[in-house]
């Protein structure tokens, strides 16, 4: 239903119902729409009270709230920097949910049924069609900054960059910047940054260390300076 159509939407909540309420309510309005949840819960039902999207709205009747022997639970949620901090936590401590079965989304009811057996024993159940992305270890994404201080020898080093670039990319790397403009914020400006990602630290290591990356960074070393450092870290898309 929609609540701006039917500002008083506890009516149509209890019509549907059959007079009842609603089972569980969320509430993310807050002051502006906790009075109508208090109005569409059932008796001994639970409120969920989430947000608060809205700062006015009518006053709590409460003997309602009283009578209808409810749960109002607070469900307090953190910032995004919280959040980021969590997942580097989970991430790095390697903190994994305890997965017991595993459902196809069509087959939900299914686990449902799973989760409310006495024998079930798992704290999560998932349903879902594409379950990869809960398997294997949690990975971050890895960084490869190259810094290119003075060249001595021009194509010399042009053969070196035609070299590394497919390496690059058979690597499983994306290419993130390069040599485009530089402001130096504190010490001497390079000539040339490149920076590429890496699924992991391991596959970065592994381009690294190939022979073939090694062949051209000999070639790089007799003609330009210039300094490698590898960063494990979190992509965008954590």
């Amino acid at each position: 239903m929609n609540y701006r159509e039917n500002p008083d939407w506890h009516q149509p909540v209890r019509d549907l119902t059959g007079g009842l309420g609603a089972d569980r309510i969320v509430d993310v309005g807050g002051p502006a729409t906790i009075a109508q949840s208090v109005r569409s819960i059932r008796e001994g039902g639970q409120v969920s009270i989430v947000g608060a999207l809205g700062m006015e709205g009518e006053a709590i009747d409460i003997m309602k709230l009283f009578f209808s022997q409810a749960i109002y639970k607070i469900i307090s949620v953190g910032n995004r920097n919280e959040l980021e901090e969590m997942n580097r936590a989970v991430a790095a401590h390697q903190i994994r949910p305890v997965i017991e079965s595993v459902f196809a989304f069509e087959d939900a009811h299914s686990a449902y049924d799973r989760l409310g057996s006495e024998t079930s024993s798992a704290r999560s159940l998932f349903a879902t069609d594409d379950f990869a992305h809960f398997q294997g270890d949690f990975a971050m994404t890895a960084y490869a900054i190259f810094i290119r201080e003075r060249s001595r020898n021009a194509a010399e080093l042009q053969i070196y960059a035609e070299l590394v670039t497919p390496l690059l990319g058979e690597s499983g790397a994306t290419m993130l910047a390069a040599y485009g403009a530089l402001d130096a914020l504190e010490g001497a400006v390079p000539e040339g940054v490149v920076m590429a990602s890496f699924p992991t630290m391991d596959a970065a290591r592994a381009f690294y260390d190939s022979p073939e990356y090694q062949s051209g960074r000999r070639l790089s070393l007799l003609h330009h300076r210039r300094g490698q450092l590898g960063l494990q870290g979190y992509g965008t898309s954590i």
